[in-house]
């Protein structure tokens, strides 16, 4: 027998004594219980769920500012507004949040809801860069006007930041560069097929569907041990070349 149900209390009148709670406390001012009572709203009442959130993020709670820079955008449940989406995101870039960077930066490569500017886009990922973003280090090595030796040290960096910070995604994109700056193909001065073939494994082993093509083209063919070692480092986010 469970906790509640000692108390006499089934799970849905806990969940209506704290979804009250939180309401009551959200009226209030209090800026958790506003942004808990809209996620627990969302669901059967978006609008309301909307108010509360903007109530939360205008005393510059960070998840509800990130929460509306996404759901104002042509990807969330809010009708969309650019002048909002670009509003909450420049308030998160203001209190210092590294995913608002990221997303103003993309917002700048693209040049949709903003005009692109490449340079405004170096600002914001170098800024990330230096909060540990990994994803940010991945994100400059694609910048053209950096050259090879720049890119492949960022790429060595969002590697080191995504294993301590167990960032998946920013390893496997990292891998996935690296294995594509290794690759040996015609004037590449740093081509390595055992390198090129290492981080593209790694990459397919964290879900690019893409790399095992690329591994393959490299020209290197890894000997039983050295794929169970290979392996090891992909589940655990480390590398060894």
């Amino acid at each position: 027998m469970s906790f509640l149900e000692n108390k006499g209390i089934s799970r849905e009148e806990y969940q209506k004594i704290r979804l009250n709670a939180h309401k009551k406390r959200a009226e209030k001012g209090e800026v958790l219980s506003q942004f808990y009572y809209a996620n627990l709203i969302r669901s059967d009442d978006l609008v309301e769920a909307e108010k509360y959130y903007n109530l939360a993020a205008e005393q510059n709670y960070i998840p509800a500012i990130t929460m509306l820079m996404y759901e104002y955008s042509d990807i969330g449940e809010f009708e969309t507004d650019q002048n909002k989406e670009l509003y909450w995101t420049r308030k998160g870039i203001e209190l210092g949040d590294v995913s608002s960077m990221l997303k103003m930066a993309r917002d700048y490569s693209i040049g949709e809801i903003i005009e692109k500017n490449e340079a405004e886009q170096e600002q914001l990922l170098v800024r990330a860069a230096k909060l540990e973003s990994a994803e940010a280090y991945v994100a400059l090595s694609q910048m053209l006007k950096f050259n090879k030796n720049q890119q492949m040290q960022f790429l060595r960096n969002a590697i080191s930041l995504a294993g301590m910070k167990n960032d998946r995604d920013a390893f496997e994109s990292a891998c996935f560069g690296l294995g594509w700056n290794y690759k040996p193909i015609e004037n590449n001065p740093d081509a390595d097929a055992k390198k090129s073939c290492y981080f593209f494994f790694l990459a397919y082993a964290l879900g690019n569907e893409h790399a095992l093509h690329n591994g393959q083209e490299s020209g290197y063919t890894p000997q039983h041990e050295e794929l169970e070692a290979w392996g090891e480092d992909a589940r655990n986010l480390k590398v060894r070349m």
